[in-house]
């Protein structure tokens, strides 16, 4: 009689190491974000988001613990109490007493979800109580990696424990220094002009660099906030109206300053002005020559035969006016030689000329034969 076999035991799925990106080479790393922004394009009433961007962990905690009116500590250790209350996988979120607990949980998350922050980083927060989302998106800001690696501790969501991995060292743009904007739709390094008017009346406009995504809200560095006469702390500015015109896009070649961020901007505003001022001259330059003026018939057989071209048009034909002027012939060959002593006409500043204006044969342009649309004094 045959042995039977042993069914197999199936066995648990494996648990990939969990690891951080090191990225591929030094410097600063750029983004694939699609640009929704023609230049020059201007967009108004834009709503500031109270956030405030790019505060450390650590001032984050305390704005926290402020507004909850207790220490840091008190709020963390409530914040993962409500966290775990909500159950599911955040019933599992470990003990964080320091930011470099905070910092190693939101690591982890982000290291096992690509889309983290939607999925498990917000809806955690919001559990935890806290009025806005943690600064930490190192996925998506403007960074620079320096080319060292050290080991962190950072936990892991799978495996329910604290692993210890190689960490990038990173170098994010300085939010208190620096006037950052935060956009989904302009890849990180675009320069932006801002517009605000405060509550007396008074103008304020600051050049912006894009250095984070996560929202097409103004959301903004606190010294962006700062630059544009926006008072109040980085998260209880109310929501107000932004104009944001998009300039172009600035050096990425190193990390933004507030000097550089200034000297993008002025250099790409100032090509925008003279982009436009060349394409007008173009428009210009392609206006037709002065028209001859046989189909202006002020005085039956004494018509205009050549008007110069000092392109003032008037009337239902748009047609050149007549001037005083020995250019402004009629067709027997003698020049207009009055005109109105109230108004003046083109770069030679020609009296405007019309019906009962003569010639220098003294006869004149008869009445009744003109553009009745067009009454002169």
């Amino acid at each position: 009689m045959a042995k039977k076999k042993k069914k197999a035991q199936a066995e648990a799925p494996k648990i990939r190491p969990l690891a951080l990106v090191i990225p591929a080479k030094t410097g600063v790393q750029g983004d694939r974000t699609k640009l929704g922004w023609q230049q020059g394009e201007e967009r108004s009433n834009q709503k500031v988001d109270g956030d405030g961007d790019g505060q450390s962990i650590d001032d984050w905690l305390a704005a926290n613990a402020a507004k909850a009116n207790t220490t840091t500590d008190q709020w963390l250790k409530g914040a993962v109490d409500n966290i775990r209350d909500k159950g599911g996988w955040m019933s599992d979120v470990p003990d964080l007493k320091t930011s470099d607990d905070v910092k190693g949980l939101l690591d982890g998350l982000y290291a096992r979800d690509s889309d983290a922050y939607n999925n498990k980083i917000w809806p955690m927060w919001k559990a935890a109580g806290a009025k806005h989302d943690s600064p930490w998106q190192y996925k998506t800001s403007l960074r620079e990696y320096l080319g060292k690696t050290k080991q962190e501790k950072v936990w892991d969501p799978s495996l329910k424990s604290w692993v210890t991995v190689e960490s990038p060292e990173m170098k994010y743009v300085d939010a208190s220094t620096v006037p950052y904007l935060v956009r989904n739709d302009a890849p990180v390094g675009s320069i932006f002009k801002a517009s605000y008017k405060d509550a007396k009346g008074a103008m304020h406009e600051a050049y912006l660099v894009v250095a984070d995504h996560g929202t097409n809200k103004a959301e903004m560095s606190p010294a962006a906030l700062s630059a544009l006469g926006i008072k109040g702390s980085a998260n209880d500015v109310p929501d107000m109206g932004v104009k944001l015109q998009y300039l172009g896009q600035g050096d990425t070649s190193k990390l933004p300053t507030a000097e550089s961020v200034k000297k993008d901007g002025e250099r790409l505003e100032g090509e925008w002005k003279k982009k436009q001022e060349e394409e007008a001259a173009k428009k210009k330059a392609k206006k037709p020559p002065g028209k001859r003026a046989d189909a202006q018939k002020q005085g039956g057989a004494f018509f205009l035969a050549e008007v110069p071209d000092h392109r003032v048009v008037a009337g239902e034909n748009q047609l050149l006016v007549a001037v005083e002027n020995a250019a402004c012939k009629h067709n027997g060959g003698q020049p207009v030689c009055t005109g109105s002593q109230g108004i003046l006409v083109g770069v030679d500043q020609s009296p405007l000329a019309g019906e009962g204006d003569k010639t220098q044969d003294q006869l004149v342009i008869r009445k009744g034969t003109g553009d009745q649309t067009i009454l002169m004094a």
